[in-house]
């Protein structure tokens, strides 16, 4: 009987299943195209539709008539749904009830077990049926419209299932939690990998997995074999993003088993755990994508990290001196942002007990401080580690060890007290509370403070108030910097999980819509800024006079090298320069706003151009004098150069862009491409390209 269900399963995914979903994709691209292609499409799908027949009646006709290349399904997408929906019920009634036959040898305790017994022969039977079946639940990606039209579901797509889509994965699930472990470990143990490519193209399926790891009979089975499975995989995750996604989820169900059922899990993941680490920590120093591996890691930390599960810290002991000293060096050096705080996370959630740790008490010191100057997170964890640490060790002992970075630690202290959050402020009072008079220690220690060694203000915006005689200055220095460190800003973070699912939603709307609205304003003020300093006094005709001179064409760039750039007066007018026309080209990939920022960082770039051009060739080029009205145009080249140094490569395409704009406009004036690179403009881009090689942090290296 079984039998039957496998080969109805088979029909249906092999035959049904690609009509209907062939039929979908159909009307998706009609649905585009014009309605002359629409007609046409309708017309060829009728005719395909008079030509189907029954099987039985086109092999009947078969010595008169060819059955061609059309094919149609005898059902609707409704129709599998509930053809399926029924096999899957079907199927696992037949297992309980054969399973549970038994013969006259039986004894008692097999007849109370849950395991079904099934013979040898039976095992590829439900190898078949996973492998067909998990085919045949692909139906339930074609989702009915509002419109009454079907559509093909995003294959990776996380929206809300369908009740009953859930319903059917759980009761398939329970199919295979019915056998024995013995046939249950030679299904999967061969068809893990199908497995996960279904899941890979249909992340429904992941119900699948969640429920044999969430069933006590199969938790340690299934979660052994797709351990082994993902470790052969591991090598991928720093190259495949859509796989690591994938493999990352999966280890994460893994790791989570462990909570749910310790005793037999924590002897699953023991003779692993060696490899996990030792193999992340190495694969993360080669990989293209490194970032996964410290996910993995923290995934790891936060499963096992609960205080409840003493034979896995017992394991993980021996990894504690090289994991903390590589966090530390990995901590220690340039990344970005996003990566300096995962190492510090890391550091502080190693998952072993505090009198484990005192050995390496020091090197907790320094992602300690970090942590307490980071984001809330990171402030929160900072704040529980410190407080387990005054809790329980001696307070010598701990002044020891915290005397390298006693200033640092006690000011990140103090700054917390003004903490946004009134729970971090709290924390923070009650542990400088611990700690006694030794809080006030710290105050005889300079403090931090930013310095202007500028002898200028640089631009300024004049304000004049009816009550003054004067005008008041201010200086556009401040407006500048702030507008671009808002545009080079990450996106807000999603709220933690730790309030409902639409507490999460009006909170992640707001603080999105509140990100936008800043940044359009901060492209506004440097827009603005750029354009109220441009000079307008020459008229069109001059201009146009000038630029079709014909010694631009005939005459040869007169200086190079550093010659080309005039001395600066006012350094700060110039850094002011600078932070604008950076804050135009970070702007340039910024969603909201880049329609409106490309076509002005063109002409800004051609405009300074064509003053480099001019300057350095023609009628005008001559040695570059002093010019205290205005900066030099060789600004623009160290803005792009910044550009090409910062953490987010996709920018580098925002610099590669202003080159481009360059070489072009200055081809057009001198006529010849190679005249025009000579000029001392791009040989000052150059320079300043490769010395960005010569920068300590890997990505500003890639810019050059």
């Amino acid at each position: 009987m079984l039998e039957v269900f496998v080969r109805k399963f088979h029909s249906i995914a092999m035959h049904e299943l690609p009509v209907i979903m062939e039929k979908c994709e159909k009307k998706e691209e009609s649905s585009t195209s014009n309605p002359k292609e629409q007609a046409a499409a309708s017309e060829t799908a009728s005719q395909s539709q008079k030509i189907s027949l029954p099987s039985f009646i086109q092999e009947s006709d078969s010595s008169t008539k060819k059955t061609g290349d059309s094919k149609a399904s005898n059902f609707s997408a409704a129709d599998c749904k509930s053809m399926v929906k029924t096999l899957v019920c079907g199927v696992k009634t037949i297992t309980w009830g054969a399973g549970s036959c038994r013969d006259v040898t039986t004894t008692p305790q097999a007849q109370a077990s849950t395991e079904k017994l099934f013979l040898p022969q039976e095992t590829p039977l439900f190898s078949r049926l996973l492998k067909y079946a998990l085919q045949a639940l692909d139906i339930y990606q074609i989702v009915q419209a509002a419109n009454g039209t079907y559509y093909i579901r995003t294959p990776n797509s996380q929206q809300i299932r369908m009740k009953e889509e859930k319903e059917i994965l759980e009761h398939f699930a329970g199919v295979f939690t019915m056998l024995n472990t013995n046939t249950f470990k030679e299904v999967f143990h061969e068809n893990i990998e199908y497995l996960v490519e279904r899941i890979h193209a249909n992340f429904a399926l992941q119900i699948i997995p969640n429920s044999f790891l969430a069933n006590p009979h199969t938790s340690a089975t299934f979660a052994t074999i797709l351990m082994q499975f993902l470790l052969n995989k591991l090598d991928e995750m720093g190259t495949n993003v859509e796989n690591s996604n994938l493999y990352l989820k999966l280890f994460k169900l893994v790791f989570g088993s462990v909570s749910l059922f310790a005793s037999e899990n924590e002897q699953m993941l023991k003779p692993h755990l060696h490899e996990v680490v030792n193999r992340s920590m190495e694969l993360a120093c080669t990989s293209k994508e490194p970032y996964n591996y410290f996910l993995l890691l923290r995934a790891l930390f936060r499963s096992i990290g609960g205080g409840n599960h003493d034979l896995l810290y017992q394991e993980f002991l021996p990894l504690l001196p090289n994991l903390l000293q590589g966090l530390n060096n990995l901590q220690s050096g340039v990344h970005r942002q996003y990566m300096k705080d995962l190492f510090v996370e890391l550091c502080l959630t190693v998952p072993v007990r505090l009198s484990s740790l005192l050995p390496y008490l020091p090197m907790l010191m320094d992602p300690l401080v970090s942590a307490l100057n980071g984001s809330q997170t990171l402030v929160s964890q900072g704040l529980r580690t410190l407080e387990l640490c005054v809790d329980n060790l001696q307070p010598d002992f701990l002044y020891d060890h915290i005397q390298p970075v006693r200033a640092e630690l006690f000011q990140a202290l103090w700054k917390t007290l003004r903490n946004q959050s009134d729970s971090i402020a709290h924390v923070a009072f009650r542990v400088l509370g611990k700690f006694g008079g030794g809080n006030r220690r710290m105050l005889k220690e300079p403090q931090k403070l930013e310095h202007n060694d500028m002898d200028s203000v640089g631009p300024c915006i004049s304000i004049f108030f009816p009550e003054s005689n004067s005008a008041v200055t201010l200086p556009v220095s401040s407006v500048i910097e702030s507008a671009l460190k808002e545009l080079k800003s990450a996106p807000a973070p999603a709220p933690q999980q730790t309030t409902s699912q639409q507490q999460q939603q009006q909170t992640t709307a707001q603080s999105s819509d509140n990100t936008a609205f800043y940044r359009k304003q901060a492209w506004i003020a440097v827009q603005s800024f750029l354009v109220t300093v441009i000079s307008f006094e020459d008229s069109a005709k001059v201009f146009e006079v000038l630029l079709s001179h014909g010694s631009f064409r005939s005459g040869t760039p007169p200086i190079t090298g550093e010659t080309a750039r005039p001395p600066c007066v006012d350094e700060a007018t110039r850094e002011t320069f600078k932070n604008a026309l950076l804050g135009m080209l970070v702007a340039s990939s910024v969603e909201d706003i880049k329609s409106d920022v490309i076509p002005f960082l063109c002409h800004m770039v051609r405009h300074y151009t064509i003053l480099g051009v001019v300057q350095q060739s023609g009628p005008c080029g001559s040695k570059p004098s002093t010019s205290p009205q205005g900066t030099d145009v060789h600004v623009l080249i160290d803005a792009i150069a910044s550009v090409m140094m910062l953490e987010e490569k996709e920018l580098c395409k925002t610099g590669e862009l202003a080159i481009a704009v360059m070489r072009e406009t200055a081809s057009l004036i001198i006529g010849d491409l190679y005249k025009a690179l000579q000029l001392p403009l791009f040989e000052y881009l150059v320079e300043k390209l490769c010395e960005c090689c010569y920068e300590r942090a890997w990505f500003a290296k890639a810019g050059g």
